[in-house]
């Protein structure tokens, strides 16, 4: 039996399903930060916050997620310098999520004087990684050799569906993750991943830029 977390979550994705071909065929351009409301903080961390807003937009909620991605991959190139990065930490346990043990969040933060807000950057930071996370643990349990498009331990498809579930994501226990890629897996959100997979890679492509 899954978790209430899991279920509640697969249900919020069920209420979401009405926005898939909309979502599906988002430009590339939308992901790209609007040129307004982010000239004291880091755009990324701007967008992210719009995401706390009851009523929010397919392009609001990709940037939102986008965003989260590209400032965990940033912190995660930062880490790899010194040696473990916490994505592969949480891959070996992900009980170690607990008091953000071997997180160096705050110091990565601290160190940067692009962000104004510090704890929202942590913050942020934390909801990124978690993404990469599920990330890998959902590659590694669906096939994806056959997926031209689709290399081994990537697949911005599932987080692209995830993003329409932000928040009830982000608040899901790390020891539920399995759980919720195995229900995805044997739902028909497996083909909505399949299709979302390349129009999310290239807003992703678009947000870096």
């Amino acid at each position: 039996m899954l978790p209430d977390r899991v279920v509640f979550l697969m249900e919020r994705l069920k209420k979401c399903e009405h926005e898939i071909p909309k979502y599906s065929y988002q430009p590339a351009q939308s992901a790209v930060f609007p040129e307004t409301d982010w000239v004291f903080e880091d755009p990324r961390i701007v967008d992210i916050s719009l995401s706390d807003r009851r009523t929010k937009s397919p392009d609001t909620k990709i940037r939102s997620g986008l965003s989260a991605l590209s400032l965990a991959d940033e912190y995660t190139e930062w880490e790899r310098t010194s040696g473990t990065t916490r994505v592969d930490t949480l891959l070996e346990n992900l009980n170690s999520a607990s008091g953000r043990k071997h997180a160096a969040y705050k110091e990565y933060v601290d160190s940067s004087d692009r962000f104004k807000n510090k704890g929202k950057a942590q913050k942020y930071i934390e909801y990124g990684v978690k993404f990469r996370v599920f990330e890998k643990i959902y590659s590694a349990r669906v096939e994806v050799s056959a997926h031209a498009c689709i290399k081994a331990g990537t697949h911005l498809g599932v987080l692209g569906i995830l993003f329409l579930v932000f928040n009830e994501f982000r608040r899901l226990k790390y020891d539920y993750l399995p759980l919720l890629a195995n229900a995805i897996l044997a739902s028909q959100w497996r083909d909505h991943a399949e299709k979302l997979h390349q129009s999310v890679s290239l807003c992703f492509e678009s947000h870096k830029k």
